[in-house]
């Protein structure tokens, strides 16, 4: 009798299986339609598993005339979306997916190629295309995902070879590469990643080649001696690329563990099989093997699905079956379990039984490697600034999530950027289709705008002054804001249209205008020193430092006529002159005191100024006795007077930043002070 689901402990001929080396597999749903055709009294070959771009499940069922699709929604209902004749009834049917297309052969038939449209589901498939193109019938195909190549293994068009095709492109629209023999022979299944392909050469054994060219394929090792060998049918590699499964469609034959990490010295690590009749019968036969993660899935003749743990290469552990002919009491013959398919990211497990159907299974109590599966990609973007663009500065959109391909577009026009990121300086309205293979993701439309810069340009009075005077500088009015620089310093304070400048060196304005902003060019501007001149008295003779031109006072009035650089005085009283140098700077000199006729100058200050300097701004405030009162500019001009000042306090200014001349003189004294404001 055979052995129930759950697992019990079996020893036979040195192969142990405990209880806790062990799970059950459960089943949730069978799907069968007694009402199909049959061959050789056989109903159902080969499956495969497709997820949509929405995390969708959908299982692939090969029957002896048709093609099914299923819906796993609810996996313990499946619901049969569509069927396809292929034209023929036969026993061999096989199925692989790419992107979001179904490939199927057939053998012992004429049907070709038939090619699927999967998008569309869950409503309904769509049949592209059928076509003998390639080849009439073929055993079984492979499709290399990662580099978009199907290879068709037991054709009638390359019988001791392989029909490679290039999916590519168009996988509406195969392309041939090549139909290539090999060293080895037919080719009964095969396993191809990177176009290294491992090829179960059936009697022949196992044989690794290169495929990159297709056309010239390079042998890169080979077993052909090997344990319990037998037909060698099918394999599998796992993701680290060092362990790799194959099974000989033999009775009473091992599936084998390998390690091909050096392939011209493959090495056997352990042999493991089903025992499920054991120790009754111990004949049973592997079929089909996958793996996901350390797990190894077989499809097996009569004894279901068998699941086994590599992570001991040197001991290969069985943890789980679900036997889906529990009918069956021998191994005689064909039937049972053709094929499994355990990459659903959902963890359920499609398997296929000849006579009995589809099957959806779980696995208990065991956790499985997560997979990778195509799902629509977020479509976020992230900016690196403000979509107001100001004229001549440009932004990032960049793509949120990682994907297998974007495509940029710019009101609808398709631009040549094809990064995850993209740079614009342009206003639009701009997009991008995220894609994971066959899974696409629109992103919302982010509009850019541009700015225009306003106009930084300025007008300055005079390119020259004399220290102590100001330069009016004048921008463009009705910006929204404005900064004045020194020598590429801002002017603290300096933020109106308009500013008066007396400092000698380079001038900008920046102007500011919703939020965009240019820079000036610079103007220099000089302001020249001004020299305060001096007088040398000899005698009566007054005579002024050097200059271009003169003006002498007498007592803070212009002399008329006096414009030379030497007066002769004729009165008693204070003089100054006013000298004009060559850079047109006017400065008054300090007053000197000639006495006439006996007059005598008092030596001693009678009055007090304070405070001196001042700052800008400031009161200077007098005291002392009564007396006449004058303020004078640097270059001589009367600026204050009070005749008959009364004893006491008498406030001067504020008075801007410079040097200026008091007099003060009554019956007793007179007294000349140079007050200095900052």
């Amino acid at each position: 009798m055979k052995r129930s689901y759950l697992l019990t402990i079996l020893l036979l001929s040195g192969w142990a299986l405990s209880a806790q080396q062990s799970w059950n597999m459960t089943e949730l749903a069978n799907w069968d339609d007694d009402n199909l055709p049959s061959t050789f009294s056989n109903t159902f070959n080969d499956c495969w598993g497709w997820v949509d771009c929405d995390g969708r499940e959908y299982a692939l069922v090969g029957s002896a005339a048709y093609v099914h699709f299923f819906d796993l929604l609810d996996p313990s209902q499946p619901l049969e979306v569509d069927r396809f004749a292929g034209g023929a009834t036969t026993t061999w049917r096989d199925l692989k997916t790419y992107r979001d297309r179904a490939y199927t052969v057939c053998d012992n038939c004429n049907e070709g190629l038939q090619i699927f449209d999967l998008s569309t589901l869950p409503d309904t498939v769509v049949k592209i295309d059928q076509t003998t193109a390639f080849f009439g019938r073929s055993h079984n195909i492979f499709i290399d995902e990662g580099q978009g190549r199907l290879y068709a293994a037991g054709t009638d068009s390359a019988f001791f070879g392989l029909v490679i095709l290039d999916l590519q492109a168009d996988p509406d629209q195969p392309v041939r590469l090549a139909n290539v023999s090999l060293a080895g022979g037919y080719v009964h299944d095969l396993y191809v990643r990177d176009h290294i392909a491992y090829c179960n050469h059936g009697n022949n054994g196992l044989v690794v080649y290169d495929l990159s060219d297709p056309g010239n394929p390079i042998v890169l090792g080979s077993l052909t001696s090997y344990p319990e060998s037998g037909y060698n049918h099918s394999c599998w590699l796992h993701d680290d690329g060092v362990r790799f499964v194959f099974a000989d469609e033999s009775f009473g034959r091992a599936v084998k563990l390998a390690d091909v990490s050096d392939l011209t010295d493959i090495q056997i690590t352990d042999i493991f099989r089903s025992v499920l009749l054991a120790p009754a019968d111990s004949s049973s036969i592997p079929h089909n093997p996958l793996i996901r993660g350390d797990l190894v899935f077989i499809s097996y003749y009569h004894d279901g699905v068998e699941v086994f743990d590599l992570s001991d290469p040197d001991s290969v552990v069985k943890v789980a079956y679900y036997d889906t002919e529990p009918n069956n009491t021998m191994y005689n013959g064909f039937t049972g379990c053709w094929g499994v398919y355990p990459f659903l990211p959902s963890g359920h497990i499609i398997a296929s039984d000849m006579n009995n159907g589809l099957f959806i299974l779980s696995v208990d109590g065991i956790e499985l490697a997560d997979v990778d599966v195509p799902l629509t990609p977020s479509s976020a973007l992230t900016l690196s600034g403000s979509p107001d663009l100001c004229e001549g500065d440009s932004l990032q959109i960049q793509a949120s999530e990682a994907a297998d391909a974007y495509a940029w577009y710019d009101n609808g026009v398709l631009l040549g950027q094809e990064g995850s990121s993209i740079t614009v300086s342009a206003a639009g309205q701009y997009h991008a289709q995220i894609s994971d293979q066959y899974c696409p993701g629109y992103s919302d439309t982010v509009l850019v705008t541009i700015l225009p810069i306003p106009e930084a340009q300025f007008t300055a009075a005079s390119a020259e002054a004399c220290s102590g005077e100001t330069i009016l500088l004048m921008a463009v009015p009705g910006a929204d804001s404005y900064q004045w620089y020194l020598d590429d310093e801002p002017i603290p304070g300096a933020d109106q249209p308009t500013f008066e400048a007396n400092a000698s060196g380079d001038y900008q304005v920046e102007v500011s205008m919703m939020g965009c902003s240019s820079l000036s060019e610079a103007a220099g501007l000089t302001f020249f020193p001004v020299v305060v001149p001096t007088i040398d008295q000899v005698d009566l003779l007054l005579i002024a430092s050097n200059g271009l031109f003169y003006q002498w006072y007498l007592d803070g009035e212009p002399i008329p006529g006096a414009e030379g650089n030497s007066w002769n005085a004729t009165e008693s009283g204070f003089y100054q002159v006013a000298v004009t140098d060559a850079n047109g700077c006017t400065a008054l000199s300090e007053m000197i005191e000639v006495v006439i006729n006996g007059v005598e100058e008092f030596a001693a200050p009678v009055w007090q100024v304070f405070p001196n300097p001042a700052k800008s701004g400031e009161a200077i405030r007098l005291s002392g006795p009564a007396a006449t009162v004058a303020v004078f500019s640097a270059d001589g001009r009367l600026l204050q007077e009070e005749n008959g000042w009364e004893q006491g306090e008498w406030k001067i200014g504020p008075l801007p930043a410079g040097w200026y001349t008091l007099r003060l003189q009554n019956e007793q004294a007179v007294e000349v002070v140079r007050i200095v404001v900052q």
